[in-house]
This record gives C-alpha cells, sequence and structure tokens, in this order.
C-alpha cells in the first residue's frame, strides 16, 4: 500500500476526497484530528484506505536542554474508504 498519487486525480476527485476526509476526521479523547486527502492510500487494485485511529507518543532519544518533549503524531489504522463509509452511513453530514 502507497499514499494515494493526487497528480492521477482530476480537480472533481479531489475535491470530493477533500470535503470527505474533514467528515472523517479522527476524534480521540474528544479532540478532532483532521487528515490531509494526501494522507490517504491506496492499494494495487484502487482500493482507497482512510486511516481510523491515531498514535500519540514522545521521542526520548533526544532529551532537550529544557526538558520539553514534544508530542508526535502518527496515522495508523487504514481501513478501506468504503468500509468506513458503510459503517458511519447516516452519520456523515
Amino acid at each position: 500500500m502507497k499514499y494515494i498519487n493526487t497528480n492521477k486525480l482530476d480537480d472533481t476527485q479531489y475535491e470530493f476526497l477533500s470535503n470527505l476526509v474533514i467528515d472523517l476526521a479522527i476524534e480521540k479523547d474528544g479532540v478532532k484530528t483532521e487528515f490531509e486527502v494526501e494522507q490517504l492510500k491506496e492499494d494495487e487494485d484502487g482500493v482507497i484506505y482512510a486511516p481510523t485511529e491515531i498514535y500519540e507518543y514522545v521521542d526520548l532519544s533526544s532529551k532537550p536542554a529544557n526538558y520539553e518533549f514534544e508530542m508526535f503524531q502518527t496515522l495508523k489504522g487504514y481501513t478501506p474508504l468504503a468500509t468506513i463509509l458503510k459503517e458511519r452511513k447516516g452519520t456523515l453530514a
């Protein structure tokens, strides 16, 4: 699976996916995190996958002098877009 090639999308497809990812924002601990069209993935058959989870972590490998660590987020749980839409049917505005 690789990240979607947005250069292959026409304007209508890109606009559709842009609006869709807004509705698919991931909620964790009451905070919604939006992602970009470029963060969608597709497989060799052209099936589009969207992330469904956020993994948050702190990189402790480099200790800053002031001990203020930066939080990082990684998108995970990539699921076929059709499956997500089917599960959320009736919940999207």
